[in-house]
């Protein structure tokens, strides 16, 4: 049977095997008989197999389904020297499934936290900027995450349209801060509302970066809903490779049902007619992002799937609406769960890469642990690995958040306090909501826009619905990859 022991992946590569023949003739430790197991210690049943994982470390192995009396002999204090090998304890207890009787996980859990939190504190995450570049659009679309988050803010305040000589500064001031940590790569990506209402500054921005740092490597991205997108652009984003980012909620109905321009008209025809510019240009898209809402759930299938592996997509990012899920029922979330999963199989089993949200606690208890120096938060903007600047000069983690961690007349102390409540709030010893879930840490408390905008809204109720969502997919997910295994 498979054991996941060399980097928690669950690649065929990585996997190497724990041999059942031995568990009767090792003999055990002295001091066997002082451990238990894991309060936290989670397990996914699928035919023969058992996939472990920890609530709080991760670190998933599947083993063979007679571990389950393996557990058993160890909760009920009678397992003798003939039950187990002295090896795969030492795996059962470097993984936290076993543990001593006196040992507090929380502790040792908020420790390793807190002495990672500290490079976020001293700037050292940061990778990524986000410009946002023009904080309007010409689209009206309901489910827009970023508009729902602007609503709980501040919607009519000024300068939505970011002028270059802020651009230039912004750009220069996060390359000091990567210069600082030893990085080379400017990571910058270009986005908010609909950047193309901006373009001269778009361009201006791109032309400058390469002009001032051609020294630096860089990966220029664009979130665009290609309304705007004319031959000159197309030509120039091909010219200086820039990657295009584009949203078509499904096929035809399913997008126009909550896709509009501002006029009530439909957008997937004008979608689909830009991507054919970008395409005669020999520069086609690698992949487009879909989101499922009350409105359109149900007519998202696997035949766009397969359309955009005809239109040549290596790359598909699905998600539900983060802000709304209230609107769908618990039974549909339930059949939604299923959908979401059986859509990723599809592009698992055609090679195009799934990525997005609501897989981001599978993929924390895959890939991330603590104990790998890795805090597997919800995403790279609660960890600050990304910043965010608007044309008001505010800084925040993420294009979406309302939680201002900066502006550019502020102290660094008052940045470090900001970023230290942002990360502290979410982990269990300060926050209690997450606590006995069974992918406590590696969903730390959802979205933080999520969580932003139901309390600004009085729409808490959509947080325990969120939970199901992420618990159910999170647990479909586990069972295929010990299919996969």
């Amino acid at each position: 049977m498979n054991s996941l022991i060399n980097d928690h992946s669950f690649e065929e590569e990585n996997v190497s095997t724990i041999n059942e023949e031995t568990l009767s003739n090792e003999k055990l430790i002295a001091w066997l008989d002082s451990l238990k197991v894991s309060d936290f210690l989670r397990i996914i049943e699928q035919w023969d197999d058992l996939l472990l994982y920890h609530t709080l470390f991760g670190m998933p192995i599947i083993v063979p389904k007679d571990f389950l009396e393996l557990i058993d002999l160890i909760k009920n204090n009678k397992l003798t020297e003939s039950d187990i090998s002295e090896e795969d304890l030492d795996i059962f207890k470097q993984y936290y499934f076993i543990v001593p009787k006196w040992l507090d996980e929380r502790e040792v859990h908020a420790n390793l936290v807190k002495e990672e939190s500290n490079n976020a504190i001293q700037w050292k995450n940061i990778e990524k900027l986000d410009l946002l570049i023009s904080e309007a659009c010409n689209f009206w679309c309901s489910h827009c995450i970023y508009f729902s988050s602007m609503d709980s803010w501040d919607s009519n305040r000024a300068n939505k349209i970011m002028k270059i000589e802020q651009a230039k500064n912004t750009v220069d001031e996060y390359v000091k801060i990567l210069n600082e940590n030893g990085k080379t790569l400017l990571n910058i990506h270009f986005w908010a509302a609909e950047p193309l209402l901006n373009w001269k500054t778009l361009k201006d921005i791109i032309l400058y970066i390469k002009n001032q740092y051609p020294n630096y490597e860089y990966k220029l991205s664009l979130n665009t809903n290609l309304s705007l997108l004319t031959q000159e652009m197309a030509e120039f984003f091909k010219e200086n490779r820039v990657e295009i980012n584009v949203s078509l909620d499904g096929n035809k109905e399913s997008n126009d049902s909550i896709r509009t321009l501002k006029n009530w008209k439909w957008t997937y025809d004008i979608i689909t007619e830009k991507m054919n510019i970008l395409k005669s240009i020999d520069y086609p898209l690698t992949g487009i992002s879909l989101i499922i809402t009350a409105k359109n759930y149900h007519l998202v299938d696997i035949e766009f799937v397969h359309w955009c592996k005809d239109m040549w997509f290596t790359s598909l990012a699905f998600d539900i609406d983060l802000l709304n899920a209230i609107s769908i029922e618990w039974v549909d979330i339930k059949w939604v769960s299923e959908k979401m999963v059986n859509l990723y199989k599809e592009c698992d089993k055609l090679g195009i890469e799934w990525f997005w949200t609501w897989i981001t606690p599978f993929l924390n208890i895959k890939h991330q642990s603590v104990l790998d120096w890795e805090i597997p938060y919800f995403c790279s903007a609660v960890k600050w690995k990304s910043i965010a600047v608007s044309g008001n000069w505010d800084t925040t983690t993420c294009s979406y958040t309302t939680t201002k961690i900066w502006k550019i007349d502020s102290i660094l102390f008052w940045v470090n306090s900001e970023i230290w409540k942002l990360i502290s709030s979410r982990t269990p010893w300060v926050n209690s909501f997450c606590n006995g879930c069974s992918i406590e840490w590696h969903c730390a408390w959802q979205c933080h826009a999520t969580r932003e905008v139901a309390q600004a809204k009085s729409n808490i109720e959509i947080l325990p619905k969120m939970c199901d969502f992420y618990r159910t997919t999170t647990k479909l997910l586990l069972e295929y990859e010990i299919i996969k295994s």
